[in-house]
């Protein structure tokens, strides 16, 4: 699951930091699945990612720091952790990501940096140590990346979208620069996120953006090499915020989902069907039921092997079946409250059914915890309070919600980040 910002900070006060980790001192009270003892961080917690950075099978955590640091803590796979590292990158890290930057089997860090308008490339040695960071500048903030091989050379690459345009894209060259110097895109304004696909079928990558501010999507035909076609744009909705790529109509191409979160007055998701050559049919529009639809996911709730999705709204989480043709019709709507952020689905309670990961923030709202509804398999969910630690008063704000076997049981656990009121950040990790 992708590393996202999920909410404000509400506060600047306070600056010690918790990691909180479940260890198995007891077994859960009835009902619960998940239990959550703390470790501190201190600076604070920004994103996070999750591998195994020292190559004993465990799964590890990396964390941006107030700090201006990457926190690494070396688990152990018990649910417990070593003592942390520390590796200086540059100023107010925002997003973190972690991938084989240099083809050698070992992960690698890539953490974007909004006040110093660069990223940081830490590159692992295997032991769970980070060699120093190689800086790469930015013209301007960069606001998300993605790794993944953009051609046909087998090496990562680095696509980097700033937060105005344009989309920056890195060659991997398995050198010790690590990357070529970066072709240079346009896509839109106000680029929020940013996604991966072959829509024309020939074999090199291609990339797709959403641009919040001109109520487009943007789709860079790769070339081959690191190059890409000047940009194919697509009307949405107002505001479009995440964009899903799969085949949503069962014909083999790959189709685009976005949820347009622009005005209060929107309630839609818009879906672009693929045609041959790339090309896309009119947006489609489905109702979710509420305003301010945000994050989307999709996945198979109700088992019948086409593409379901879900999304927050203003004060809702809607369900959508899909049919197996590229259309959508609301299930269920979840009444919750404000401020909602869905992470991703995962099957957590072991029953063989997709459950959805749901946090709620802290505007106006005192809650501290995360809520898993748990699929029925018919594209119903239930819903099972679990509860991250501390005063439910203190209004804390889940940031970022990640799926990891942290103690090797193979039960999928959870991994939360959080701001609160007194600006005290947490990693939450809830063993299944």
């Amino acid at each position: 699951m992708p590393v996202n910002r999920l909410c404000r900070k509400t506060a600047a006060v306070g600056s010690l930091f918790f990691l909180w980790m479940s260890v198995p001192t007891r077994a859960p009270a009835a009902g619960t699945l998940f239990r959550h003892p703390s470790y501190p961080v201190e600076g604070g917690v920004r994103f996070v990612a999750a591998g195994d950075f020292n190559a004993d099978g465990h799964a590890d955590l990396a964390a941006t720091t107030g700090s201006d640091e990457v926190a690494v803590l070396l688990g152990r796979g018990d649910l417990t952790f070593g003592q942390e590292r520390r590796f200086p990158v540059g100023s107010a890290p925002e997003f973190l990501t972690a991938g084989d930057v240099d083809g050698d089997g070992v992960p690698d860090l890539v953490a974007l940096n909004r006040s110093s308008n660069d990223l940081s490339v830490l590159v692992g040695l295997g032991d769970g140590s980070f060699a120093p960071e190689v800086r790469l500048a930015l013209p301007a903030r960069p606001r998300a990346a993605i790794l993944g091989p953009l051609d046909a050379d087998g090496r990562t690459d680095l696509a980097v979208a700033l937060e105005n345009g344009p989309v920056l894209v890195f060659p991997g060259n398995g050198q010790a620069t690590l990357f070529d110097p970066p072709g240079s895109f346009e896509a839109g304004i106000g680029l929020r996120s940013i996604a991966m696909g072959d829509f024309d079928d020939d074999g090199n990558r291609d990339l797709v953006v959403t641009n919040f501010s001109d109520d487009t999507l943007s789709i860079l035909f790769g070339a081959g090499g690191g190059q890409f076609l000047p940009p194919v744009t697509h009307g949405v909705g107002p505001g479009p915020t995440v964009v899903v790529v799969d085949d949503f109509d069962g014909d083999g191409r790959e189709d685009l989902a976005v949820p347009n979160g622009g005005s209060t007055a929107v309630t839609t998701i818009s879906v672009l069907l693929g045609r041959r050559n790339g090309a896309f049919r009119q947006p489609l529009e489905f109702d979710t039921g509420s305003a301010n639809p945000g994050r989307l996911i999709a996945g198979d709730f109700n088992e019948d092997a086409i593409p379901d999705l879900a999304t927050t709204t203003s004060s809702r989480i809607a369900v959508l079946l899909g049919d197996g043709q590229g259309g959508f019709a609301v299930e269920q709507q979840i009444a919750f409250g404000c401020c909602l952020h869905l992470h991703g689905t995962d099957d957590f309670d072991e029953d063989g059914h997709a459950d959805l990961i749901v946090s709620q923030d802290a505007a106006g709202v005192p809650r501290d915890d995360i809520v898993l509804w748990s699929g029925n398999g018919d594209g119903t969910f239930t819903d099972s309070l679990l509860e991250a630690g501390g005063d439910r008063s203190s209004s804390f704000c889940p940031l970022w919600v990640e799926g990891e076997d942290f103690n090797g049981d193979g039960i999928q656990d959870l991994g939360a980040t959080s701001y609160g009121v007194a600006c005290i950040g947490f990693i939450w990790v809830f063993a299944g």
